[in-house]
This record gives structure tokens, sequence and C-alpha cells, in this order.
């Protein structure tokens, strides 16, 4: 990748970021932001590009433990971990859209949509994990940093081989997305933590949905570069 792709993407994240918060906090423009993400919440272009990066990720990340499987072995940690992955970005795409309540029409039954504090079929407005989101972002945060990590983290050395890391470790271009996504947790857990006002508390609730689809880009961005990578030679 030449100097010119790798700013661009270093860039990239941070520009959304940018533009985002200006729009989101600046009075000219606030009521009209609020007003375009949440009519249609769940069918505007941050929610649909949210599902369609969790696909992406899906479909890449299980093409390649297809690959890792056929070339290093099923059992084979990048195999393995790559599934996991799969698996994961596809249960995140299936809750971004309901598990296609919304498109297909059905009614779920009413012990699944009653406790839902939006009656609708998806795990994140349950009890106990409705609210909750900014949590999940923090511990994707951690996952990613942890497979930032150049030499494989003690607690792991027993999983993985140095070689095994090295097949898994999250890219470089990626560290400029993940650092993004992390200045967006901790901007959504500000609630949690401190007293905020009901404007910025409102500011964060529409934020949440730029960390998601962001998280789902990365996650896409992961898939696609483990995809084209070649198995290290063990």
């Amino acid at each position: 990748m030449n100097q010119a792709s790798k700013l661009f993407l270093g860039c990239l994240p941070w520009v959304v970021i940018t533009t985002w918060l200006a729009l989101l906090f600046h009075p000219a423009t606030r009521d009209a932001t609020v007003l375009w993400i949440s009519t249609n919440r769940e069918f505007n272009a941050v929610e649909m590009g949210t599902f369609l990066g969790f696909l992406i990720a899906a479909i890449f990340a299980g093409c390649a433990a297809s690959t890792w499987a056929m070339q290093v072995g099923p059992k084979s940690m990048q195999a393995v971990t790559l599934t996991l992955v799969a698996l994961s970005a596809l249960w995140l795409m299936l809750e971004a859209i309901f598990y296609g309540q919304h498109f297909i029409g059905f009614t779920p039954p009413d012990f699944i949509t009653g406790p839902n504090r939006q009656n609708e079929l998806n795990f994140h407005n349950m009890p106990g994990l409705h609210g909750k989101a900014a949590y999940l972002y923090l511990i994707f945060c951690i996952a990613a940093v942890i497979g930032s990590l150049k030499q494989t983290p003690g607690p792991l050395s027993r999983l993985y081989s140095h070689n095994d890391w090295r097949d898994l470790r999250v890219p470089s271009q990626l560290y400029s997305s993940i650092t993004s996504i992390c200045f967006l947790t901790a901007f959504g857990l500000l609630p949690k933590l401190f007293e905020v006002s009901d404007q910025i508390g409102l500011n964060v609730r529409w934020t949440n949905e730029i960390t998601e689809l962001m998280i789902a880009v990365a996650a896409a961005g992961y898939g696609l570069q483990k995809l084209i990578t070649r198995p290290t030679q063990h």
C-alpha cells in the first residue's frame, strides 16, 4: 500500500468523526442532523451501512476461515478464530436488522417482544442490555487493542503460537480506525461515568449509531485483510 493510501485510511475515520460531531453540536445544524438520523432510524444510511459492513465482514471472515482450514487445518487457531469472527459479525448483522423482522414483515411472539424496550426482535434492547451499548463497544476496543499487539500476550500464548498470532494480528492499516472507535467509545461512556446535561446525553445516544457503523467497517476491513493474507510457514 502506497503512502497516499495509508494517509487516506489514517485520516478518513477522524474526518468522519469531526464532521459528525460538528454537525451534532453546532446549533445551526444539530436539529437537522438529529431529524435525519432519527427519521426511519432503522433504515437510514448509517443503519444500512452497519448492516452491510457486518454482512461483508461475515462473508470475508467466513471465506478466510475456510481458506485457512484447507491450507493449515480445520483445527488451526487461524481457522477457529476467523470462524468466531465470522459468526460474531453475522450475529451483529442480524441484530442490526432485527433478524429481518421489518424486511420480511413477520410478528415475533409476545414473550420475546414484550420485555423488549422497542417491542422488536433483538437482544440488545432486552432488560439488562438496553442502554449498555457503550460497554459492548468497550469489549470490541479491548479485543482490537490486544489483537494489535506484535507479540502474543502472556495468557494467550498457550493458545496461539508466534506464527498464529502474526497471522491473526490486526493490520496496521486499521490502527487509525481502532483508535477512533476507542475515542467514540470513551465519548459514549461519559453519561455512565459522569453527570452530563440532557443535551450531551442525547448527542451521545445518536453518536452510538456512528460508533456501530465504524466498528462494522473495521470488521469488514479485518476480514478482507485476512482473506488475502497467506498463511505463515509453520
